[in-house]
């Protein structure tokens, strides 16, 4: 069963940020969110997230209504979030930091030694177990920061600008991870302003403006009908005019 919205809006005082969106994910896939900043991409992705209550419309995860504060938290442990300012902390080193977070997500003695070793190894950080997070780079950082979203192996994983900032590499390193989460069954939504960013990643393709899912179609139909307008675009412009 896919994850959907309908009619979500949230309002803040006289401006409204998400405007009735009707939106829908299909399970194990990766749905891109493409559009220019201040579209409400972050604030449809704190929704989903539980992060906002919404000021209308509702939200329906693994068949379930999703609230803020009133809701199943077997429901909320399933999501995995990371918004695009997500502060890590210097001073721990790469293990420690893992461990608190898997810690809260109440997980135990040796499956969570082990849970700890899968996500290192996955987002390609084990040689840096006892590294102090001030010595990693930014895609390091970002990487480790994916690896505290997925410690509790979530269901559905919500991923605000992920790969803003990162050199070409670390873009790619962090596409490749997603992949495999990918493969493994996760559903994931990940947002940015670059088509290209999520082209390779993903099987549909959510574009916002103003608030608003202006299309949402699989990423196939979408290329189709940008070649089919950029034909019809070059022959109107190749027709010779006729004469009066």
């Amino acid at each position: 069963m896919g994850d959907r919205t309908e009619g979500l809006t949230k309002q803040f005082e006289r401006h409204i940020a998400v405007r009735e969106v009707d939106l829908q994910v299909e399970s194990g896939t990766v749905y891109g969110l493409i559009g220019p900043n201040g579209a409400g991409k972050t604030t449809l992705i704190r929704l989903l997230a539980a992060a906002e209550e919404p000021t209308a419309g509702e939200i329906q995860l693994f068949g379930q209504r999703l609230r803020l504060d009133r809701c199943d938290p077997w429901l909320k442990r399933q999501l995995g979030y990371l918004p695009d300012d997500f502060p890590v902390y210097d001073d721990l080193t790469v293990w420690d930091y893992l461990d608190y977070f898997a810690r809260l997500y109440r997980l135990q003695g040796k499956s969570r030694r082990r849970r700890l070793n899968e996500v290192l190894e996955l987002v390609d950080l084990a040689h840096k177990r006892d590294s102090f997070i001030s010595t990693l780079s930014r895609g390091m950082k970002q990487r480790l920061s994916l690896a505290r979203t997925i410690i509790h192996e979530p269901w559905l994983l919500l991923l605000d600008e992920p790969v803003s900032g990162l050199d070409p590499i670390a873009r790619q390193q962090f596409r490749d991870i997603i992949k495999v989460l990918q493969a493994a069954g996760m559903t994931v939504l990940i947002s940015s302003h670059v088509l290209s960013d999520l082209a390779e990643l993903c099987s549909a393709i959510g574009i916002m403006e103003l608030g608003c899912l202006v299309e949402s179609a699989p990423l196939e139909s979408l290329y189709q009908r940008s070649r089919q307008w950029l034909i019809l675009s070059t022959l109107a412009i190749a027709k010779p005019w006729s004469k009066p």
